[in-house]
C-alpha cells in the first residue's frame, strides 16, 4: 500500500470515530462569556476603582495572616524567651501590612466612580450565580475516600444547593457531600444564557478608510506601549495571575506588531522592577 493510500484510510478512521464532546471545562465556560460580554460592551480591564478594592482586600488578608502569626509567636516566646526576636519580627510585618492598607484604602475613597471588574472576573460571578441558582446543570467526579485510596464517582451530577464553593481554575466545586474534580458542564447550555457574539461582531459599520497594503502598522510611541503594559499588569493582577513575560510580550505585541520583542521585555522588566537574567545563586 502505497504512503498517500495509507494517509488516505488514516483520514477515513479519523473522520468516522471522531467527535466533538458537548461538554466543556469551567474555565471554557469562562472563555465562552468573556466573548460573549465583551461583545456587549463589557471592558476587558478593571477600572481604577475596582483595582483599588482588590488592594484593600489583598491588605486586609494581609492584616488578618499577619495578626494571626503575632499572636502564634507571642504565646511561643511566653513560653520560650529564645522566640522573642521572632515574635518582634512578627509584630514589623504586622505594621507593614496595616500600612499598606491604609495607602490601599486612601486609594480606594479618592476614586469617585462605581467598581468595575474586568470582563474575566465579572465572567467568573455570572457563571457561579448560574451554578448556584441552578440555571446551568454541573457534573463532576465525586471523590471518595476508600481502602485503596481516593476513588472518583464520575460523572455525578451536583445539585445547585449543595454547592459551597466554586474554583474556576481548578475546575473543582465543594458541597456538603465533598469535592468534586474534573467539573463540567455542556456548552449549549452556557450559549443559552451567554450567546456567542457573531463572527463579524467585531466589524463596524462604518467603512474604513483605505490602507496600502504596503503601508507597515503603526510602531507605537514609548508612552502608548508602557501604558498598555501597565494596563496588562494591573489586569493581571486584578484577576490574581501573577505575572508572565512572555505572556505580557505578546500581548502587547499583538497590539503593537512593530515593536520589537526586546524593547517590550526590558519595559516589562522596568513596570515589574525585575533585574535582567536569570537570578544567581550563592556560591559557598
Amino acid at each position: 500500500m502505497s504512503h498517500f493510500g495509507l494517509r488516505e484510510r488514516v483520514e477515513a478512521v479519523r473522520h468516522t470515530i471522531g467527535y466533538e464532546t458537548p461538554f466543556i471545562s469551567l474555565r471554557d465556560a469562562c472563555r465562552r462569556i468573556v466573548e460573549a460580554i465583551e461583545a456587549q460592551g463589557w471592558p476587558a480591564n478593571p477600572n481604577n476603582s475596582s483595582v483599588a478594592l482588590r488592594q484593600v482586600q489583598s491588605a486586609l488578608a494581609d492584616c488578618d495572616r499577619a495578626e494571626f502569626l503575632l499572636n502564634r509567636m507571642e504565646e511561643t516566646a511566653n513560653q520560650n524567651p529564645a522566640f522573642a526576636p521572632s515574635a518582634m519580627q512578627a509584630a514589623r510585618v504586622l505594621e507593614n501590612a496595616k500600612r499598606r492598607l491604609e495607602r490601599a484604602q486612601k486609594r480606594q475613597e479618592s476614586s469617585k466612580e462605581r467598581p468595575q471588574p474586568g470582563s474575566y472576573d465579572e465572567a467568573m460571578r455570572q457563571l457561579e450565580l448560574a451554578c448556584r441558582d441552578g440555571a446551568i446543570p454541573v457534573t463532576g467526579d465525586l471523590v471518595v475516600k476508600s481502602a485503596g485510596g481516593l476513588a472518583p464517582q464520575r460523572g455525578c451530577e451536583i445539585p445547585a444547593a449543595e454547592i459551597r464553593e466554586i474554583s474556576v481554575a481548578k475546575r473543582v466545586i465543594v458541597t456538603d457531600r465533598g469535592t468534586f474534580i474534573n467539573v463540567r458542564l455542556r456548552a449549549e447550555h452556557v450559549d443559552g444564557i451567554w450567546p456567542p457574539p457573531p463572527d463579524n461582531a467585531a466589524a463596524s459599520s462604518v467603512e474604513a478608510p483605505a490602507i496600502s497594503a504596503a503601508a507597515p502598522p503603526a510602531r507605537g510611541s514609548q508612552r502608548k506601549i508602557v501604558n498598555a503594559m501597565k494596563r496588562y499588569l494591573t489586569g493581571e493582577r486584578a484577576a490574581g495571575r501573577h505575572a508572565n513575560m512572555d505572556r505580557a510580550v505578546s500581548s502587547i505585541k499583538a497590539q503593537f506588531p512593530r515593536a520589537s520583542r526586546r524593547q517590550l521585555r526590558e519595559i516589562y522588566r522596568a513596570e515589574v522592577q525585575q533585574p535582567r537574567g536569570r537570578p544567581r545563586k550563592n556560591r559557598r
